[in-house]
C-alpha cells in the first residue's frame, strides 16, 4: 500500500517541508526517550524524495537520484552538529532494541555509545575503522502509508524508515565527502523536530 501512495502528495508534503527548512540552518531534535540534538544543515543540499531541483522541475534531473518508492528526505549534517541521540532501533536487528542505545555526538561524530549489549556490538564493529563515528546523513520518513512496527520485522527496516516522521541516523561513509568502509544506521521512531521556531515534525 505504501508503494502506491500518490507521488504528487509526497511532493506536496515536500514543498511544505522545504519552505520550513529554508528558514534556518539549524534543526533541533528531541524525543521522549531523551534525544536532544542540534543539527547544522544546508537546505540546498537536501536530498532523497525532495530537493530544490525536484521541487522546481517536478522530477529528478539527469545525474541525480531519489528513493523509489518515494518517501524520505535527508540532510548532510555539518560540523556544528552536537548533542545526544537515543535510538529505538538499529538496522540489522528486527523490531525494537532490548534497551535504547544512546549516541553522544560532538562535532558531528559519535564519541560515546551507551545501551547494553547492542551498544557494545556497534562499538566493536567501529573499532579501528577510520571515520566509523562520522554522521554521514540524517534521514526522515515522509510516507504516511508506510508501516512502522510492521516495517521493523525485516532487519533492514526498509519500509519503517519511510514512515512519516521516523528519523534515521547514518554513520560512516559519505560518498564524495568523508570516506569510510563502515556504515550503520539507527532510528528514532518518534522525534520532534523544530526549525527556526517552527514545528516541522511532532510526535506524541
Amino acid at each position: 500500500e505504501w508503494a502506491r501512495f500518490p507521488p504528487e502528495l509526497i511532493l506536496g508534503i515536500g514543498r511544505v517541508i522545504m519552505r520550513t527548512l529554508m528558514k534556518g540552518r539549524t534543526m533541533k531534535i528531541s524525543s521522549a526517550q531523551g534525544t536532544n540534538l542540534s543539527v547544522e544543515y544546508d537546505p540546498y543540499l537536501v536530498g532523497g524524495s525532495i530537493s530544490v531541483s525536484i521541487l522546481e522541475h517536478g522530477h529528478v534531473l539527469p545525474g541525480s537520484r531519489a528513493t523509489v518508492p518515494l518517501g524520505v528526505f535527508h540532510l548532510d549534517p555539518g560540523e556544528k552538529t552536537e548533542g545526544v541521540v537515543v535510538l529505538d532501533t538499529l538496522e540489522g536487528k528486527s523490531g525494537l532494541l532490548r534497551e535504547p542505545v544512546t549516541w553522544t555526538v560532538e562535532r558531528n561524530r559519535v564519541v560515546k555509545l551507551d545501551g547494553g549489549i547492542d551498544a557494545d556490538e556497534v562499538t566493536k564493529e567501529m573499532e579501528g575503522v577510520e571515520n566509523s563515528n562520522f554522521i554521514e546523513k540524517i534521514v526522515f520518513g515522509l510516507n504516511p502509508k508506510a508501516r512502522l512496527m510492521g516495517g521493523l520485522v525485516h532487519p533492514r527496516h526498509h519500509e519503517a524508515g519511510r514512515h512519516s516522521g521516523v528519523m534515521k541516523v547514518c554513520l560512516g561513509n559519505r560518498p564524495g565527502g568523508v570516506s569510510s568502509s563502515f556504515h550503520r544506521n539507527g532510528e528514532v521512531l518518534r522525534p520532534t523536530v523544530q526549525v527556526a521556531g517552527d514545528l516541522l515534525i511532532f510526535s506524541m
